[in-house]
Parts: C-alpha cells; structure tokens; sequence
C-alpha cells in the first residue's frame, strides 16, 4: 500500500500456485506428447514419478505417503511388463510441507488424468490403474 505495508498475499496454496507456475508449466510442456492411454506412454509417466519420488526423502510425516505412492508405481510398471527404476543412491531432504505439496499436488494430477486414462487405455495400460485410481 502507500504506506509501504505489503498487501496479503492471498492463502498459502494462491501462493504456491503462483511461486511454482513456471516450473508447472515446464513439467505440462515436457508430457503433452506422452498418451498415457498408450502402455509405452503411460510407462513413461510412471517411471519418471517413480524415480522422482523416490528421490525425495520428506521427513517422517510424509514418507507413508510417498512409499504408498511408489508402490502403487511399481504395481503399474509391472502389469506394464516393464522394469522398475532402480532406487536412488541418495535422497534429497524436503519440508515435510513441501513434499505433502508435491505428493498431494500430483494426486490432483493423476485424479484428473484418470477420466482419460480410464476412457482410452490401450492394452496392458488398462491394467496398470493403481496410482491414476
């Protein structure tokens, strides 16, 4: 304002929303050609979320999560017949908060990819529902 008194910045998910945009949009970019219908598209998207996941160690209140998560992953990767990645040498430390809004961020993703998925999954991609579901 006038006075030199910052405005608020709205509620903290508006913030993150806005202080990730770019790299959101990054990530849309790079996966617009992958058809997660497809067994070799959709194998594509979980392996990349395996390997990232699994990267991350978010602290106790988050790690339940992320191994529900990865397992689902894995569970996908192998009714795709394919290899799971191999886990990483280390693990990058996140916020516990920063990593509930990855995890749950990816969720709300993977809830909206699913009517698509669910609608023209081809072949063994239909039996590899278990992180979209």
């Amino acid at each position: 304002d006038r006075e030199g008194r910052s405005e608020p910045a709205g509620n903290l998910r508006d913030r993150l929303r806005a202080d990730t945009r770019a790299a959101h949009d990054r990530v849309d970019a790079a996966y617009r050609a992958c058809d997660i219908a497809s067994p070799h598209g959709l194998g594509l998207f979980l392996s990349d979320h395996l390997r990232a996941f699994r990267a991350l160690d978010p602290g106790p209140l988050a790690v339940p999560l992320r191994d529900e998560y990865c397992d689902a992953l894995a569970a996908d990767l192998a009714a795709l017949a394919l290899p799971v990645p191999q886990a990483p040498s280390s693990r990058l430390p996140v916020h516990p908060d920063a990593a509930l809004y990855i995890f749950l961020g990816s969720r709300r993703g993977a809830q909206m990819m699913r009517r698509y998925w669910a609608a023209h999954a081809q072949g063994p991609a239909r039996d590899a529902g278990a992180f979209l579901s």
